[in-house]
């Protein structure tokens, strides 16, 4: 991102329990910690894009409290930016704690992103020239999990 942060991009909405959302976020966090130093205090921007997956969420996913104990264990250094998100998405952000909420942005596009991720750190359809497959980087994780 702009603050040289790295950026996790979510591909849709968790469309698993908490159980499933807590081990998505292990391997995520074992994937960070592989790129930053002993002393560095993690700070990560996720972009949470709705819009290629929209007409397959259901919105019905249980996490329960379970996840939200679990991610209260995270320091306060992330920005959550939730993109394509449907006015019943923009809705359930006001539920959430005030400390959670002050680090999202939530919007019907991708323009929540301007001034935060340059243009070349942007996949297309967002508006940048970031060049990403999702399939090879999948190719790249199974070819190298055993280091």
């Amino acid at each position: 991102d702009m603050n040289g942060n790295p950026i996790v991009v979510i591909d849709g909405a968790f469309e698993c329990d908490s159980e499933g959302a807590i081990m998505q976020m292990n391997f995520l966090m074992d994937r960070l910690v592989r790129y930053m130093s002993s002393s560095e205090i993690p700070s990560v921007t996720y972009v949470m894009d709705l819009g290629p997956r929209a007409k397959l969420h259901n919105y019905s996913t249980p996490l329960n409290v379970t996840f939200l104990k679990y991610t209260s264990l995270f320091a306060p250094t992330f920005q959550l930016h939730i993109c394509c998100a449907s006015a019943l998405a923009q809705k359930a952000i006001g539920l959430l704690p005030s400390s959670m909420r002050s680090r999202i942005t939530v919007a019907s596009d991708y323009s929540n992103l301007q001034g935060k991720i340059s243009a070349e750190n942007m996949l297309p359809s967002w508006g940048g020239s970031y060049d990403f497959d999702i399939g090879k980087y999948m190719q790249f994780l199974l070819d190298t999990m055993d280091e």
